[in-house]
């Protein structure tokens, strides 16, 4: 008899599966949760614990200081200060027994004298005793003061911006008298050596914690560090703490003391002279460390908020204009330098005045009529015509190349913030430009482009010319940061070191246009520079001001590019500016700048510790 297999119930089948599926998902739920956690342990820890702190802790912030910001020897031009902020908290005020205690102690009163005080009479005989403790050391008004404590605000302000160590001290003596709810919350302030020293370099901060324009925006990331932190447990306990890390120190090129000289100096003419700004820039030509950089009118930074915002502005970074007759050092540089003149050689001044065809005005020369002259005294005299008559032998390309090389058209990369690029016209290819790429033909005019009119520089670029003269013809990039200090001043960052930006010239072009300079002052329009026992060197500019959409006459841009030193080499390079100087008689570079840069730069001559020479070649050999 066969037996016939017995088929397996389909319960059984159904309930061994569903087993099956409960623990296959309770292995991956355990995976995941595991997965999770591992998570949570390795990748999430710090940011998981530090919303537990901050759900289940109280927290207190333990500001980070902000660093330091120094003068070439270290001297600080910007610090940060540790104060407090006083306030009384109304809800930790003595009960009305202990008020009592500390009027029998304070003020002598007796039981009898107190048992018509109320709640409302007691808290005001409070606030009565803590404004006494507190007028003479904060030196506040009595009246202002009763009126904030006896105030329905919570937390009242007592005192801002109080010494950390006298806010302390403060708080210790009234909490050992019974005078509770006074606290002092802690915080940084920045504070500035001088009023108003180097304000345009070092900008200011807001809050005390970010940096708003010059070296407090532009090296923010490195003074301000990061704030740390400390928990408490609902019980008060400490049980956890976060240190601050402090900001890093930021060392700059200028000299603080010759930097109060060069401010004082502009400062006397800036009131004499009725100007609407003037700027003063002096460096070292062989680093471009800038050892004074001046603008008036200034600001103080601590109060850079009520000042008006045209005086915060730097103009040596941020104000393009018209070079004017300065730029003359790139036109007869460049033509030198191409060999198409030499300094010897005589050109055409068509008697001091001509019109370049497509143009209605003449080109004239401020200076005395004169058929033809050298080109030295075209540089000495500033002749106008003389520099078309050089300007005319380039070809456009070669021009607009050397202004690039001059560093004009481009940032110096200087680490102030808001610098502007400056504009050098393009020569026009052909009939047909994109007015998007270029500018019309008459922008390449070469009778208004060689003597500086046309285009726009800022102060600082302007000064990079004077740098390719005195280096030998490369242009040494500027630079107002020296180097980065930790908390502990030692040294983090070496790579700020000066740049060759560029060979501009030949060194023999570089020494010919130098002697030319010196010429100038000497023999020319710049003789208000002369510093007796030093060589001195440069070129006046006077440039007309754009008003309404018209050149005005009588308003005036005047400035002085020049360089001092000795026979070996110039010591300083620097660089005057005056805006619409309104004096009688004195609207010219000659007039107005020469005179700035000659008392600057002897000053900083005897700062810097430069010898006068006995006598002086001033022709210097070549």
């Amino acid at each position: 008899m066969t037996t016939r297999p017995t088929a397996k119930p389909a319960y059984r089948y159904s309930t061994e599966l569903r087993a099956i599926m409960l623990c296959s998902g309770f292995v991956v739920l355990l995976t995941c949760i595991s997965v999770r956690l591992i998570h949570v342990q390795h990748t999430l820890h710090e940011k998981v614990m530090a919303k537990v702190k901050v759900d289940t802790f109280a927290s207190e912030v333990v500001p980070a200081r902000r660093g330091d910001i120094l003068d070439r020897d270290r001297r600080p031009l910007a610090t940060t200060e540790p104060v407090s902020d006083l306030f009384l908290d109304r809800y930790h005020i003595p009960l009305v027994k202990s008020i009592h205690r500390i009027a029998r102690k304070q003020l002598g009163m007796t039981d009898e004298e107190l048992k018509g005080y109320d709640a409302d009479a007691s808290k005001a005989l409070f606030y009565q005793m803590l404004a006494t403790k507190l007028v003479r050391p904060l030196k506040l008004e009595m009246t202002e003061l009763l009126k904030g404590l006896q105030g329905s605000t919570e937390d009242f302000v007592i005192d801002e911006e109080v010494d950390s160590q006298l806010a302390r001290e403060i708080v210790k003596d009234l909490y050992s008298e019974g005078f509770t709810g006074v606290y002092d919350r802690r915080s940084m302030k920045r504070a500035y050596v001088s009023d108003d020293l180097a304000c345009h370099v070092l900008g200011y901060v807001y809050h005390g914690t970010q940096g708003a324009e010059g070296i407090e925006a532009s090296m923010d990331g490195f003074l301000k560090g990061a704030d740390g932190a400390r928990y408490y447990d609902l019980e008060g306990t400490l049980v956890d703490e976060v240190a601050p890390q402090h900001g890093r120190h930021v060392v700059l090129t200028l000299d603080a003391a010759f930097q109060d000289m060069a401010e004082k100096i502009v400062e006397k003419h800036f009131k004499a002279l009725g100007a609407t700004s003037i700027t003063a820039i002096f460096a070292e030509p062989s680093s471009g460390e800038i050892l004074a950089l001046v603008n008036r009118p200034g600001f103080k930074p601590a109060d850079a908020g009520n000042s008006n915002p045209r005086s915060r502005w730097n103009r040596a970074a941020s104000a393009a204009y018209e070079p004017g007759s300065t730029f003359k050092i790139v036109t007869l540089g460049a033509a030198m330098d191409l060999g198409l003149v030499r300094l010897d050689e005589w050109v055409d001044c068509f008697n001091g005045s001509h019109i370049e065809e497509g143009w209605k005005k003449p080109l004239e020369d401020s200076a005395e009529a004169r058929p033809s002259a050298t080109v030295r005294d075209v540089l000495a005299y500033s002749l106008n015509t003389g520099t078309y008559s050089v300007a005319r032998q380039m070809k456009s390309l070669d021009f607009y190349n050397y202004m690039l090389k001059f560093g004009l058209g481009q940032r110096t990369g200087i680490r102030l913030p808001a610098e502007e690029n400056g504009r050098v016209p393009h020569p026009v290819r052909g009939e047909v430009r994109d007015p998007n790429e270029g500018w019309s033909r008459s922008s390449f005019a070469l009778s208004r482009l060689g003597m500086g009119y046309n285009l726009n520089a800022t102060p600082l670029q302007i000064l990079g010319l004077m740098s390719v003269v005195c280096n030998q013809g490369k242009l040494i990039k500027p630079r107002i940061v020296r180097e980065i200090l930790t908390e502990d001043h030692e040294r983090v960052s070496a790579s700020l070191d000066s740049e060759v930006v560029e060979n501009v010239l030949s060194a023999r072009t570089a020494g010919k246009l130098k002697s030319a300079l010196i010429h100038a002052v000497r023999e020319g329009t710049g003789k208000n520079a002369i510093v007796d026992g030093y060589v001195v060197g440069g070129k006046t500019g006077t440039t007309m001001k754009v008003i309404e959409g018209h050149y005005r006459k009588n308003r005036n841009l005047a400035s002085f590019l020049g360089f001092i030193g000795t026979e070996s080499e110039p010591a300083l390079i620097g660089m005057v500016i005056a805006d619409d100087p309104q004096s009688e008689g004195k609207r010219h570079g000659g007039s107005v700048a020469a005179p700035i840069f000659k008392e600057i730069a002897e000053a900083g001559m005897y700062h810097f510790g430069v010898r006068r020479l006995a006598s002086v070649d001033m022709e210097m050999a070549n």
